[in-house]
């Protein structure tokens, strides 16, 4: 496999537990293989906003308890909004997750993350389907990434997560 089609997730506190190892110099190797990395659970733990600097990170995942309210929450959309517009100026995308209504993906949307992680409300039936997106193709429900919400074109991604890439209005 071509290292470039790999993605590692790692989560903040397992990134900075321990403090014998240097979290830069460990991922700057991993990146120097072409290997790309992705910051899980921003926000909740030991991160300092200078890491974010100097990481050689291509993703930062938001944590879900970020988005869980964030229809009802000023504060919450502010920070979100914030952290969005920051990794926009460092050139690390972002993934919003925890999404899980229609106005939560159109909020994260509106601050310009275009990608967003969910859970999908599952129809009567029991079973669980990605609603219909005009112009996208649609997916068959796979072993990690059933139930995630499909809120518009799919962008293939080499995480155990699925995501998906909202459409701009």
């Amino acid at each position: 496999m071509e290292p470039a089609r790999l993605h590692l997730e790692i989560t903040e506190s397992v990134m900075f537990d321990d403090q014998r190892a240097d979290p830069i110099k460990i991922l700057e190797a991993i990146s120097a293989l072409g290997v790309k990395i992705s910051l899980d659970d921003f926000g909740t733990g030991y991160s300092s906003l200078s890491y974010l600097k100097r990481l050689p990170i291509d993703t930062l995942k938001i944590d879900r308890s970020f988005i869980m309210e964030l229809e009802r929450d000023a504060d919450g959309q502010a920070l979100v909004e914030a952290i969005v517009s920051m990794a926009r100026s460092l050139e690390i995308s972002v993934i919003c997750e925890g999404a899980e209504t229609a106005e939560q993906c159109d909020l994260i949307s509106s601050f310009g993350c275009a990608l967003i992680q969910g859970l999908q409300h599952r129809p009567a039936d029991g079973r669980r389907r990605f609603p219909p997106v005009p112009g996208a193709h649609e997916r068959p429900e796979t072993r990690h990434g059933a139930g995630r919400l499909g809120y518009g074109p799919i962008r293939p991604q080499s995480t155990h997560s699925l995501v998906t890439q909202t459409t701009s209005s």
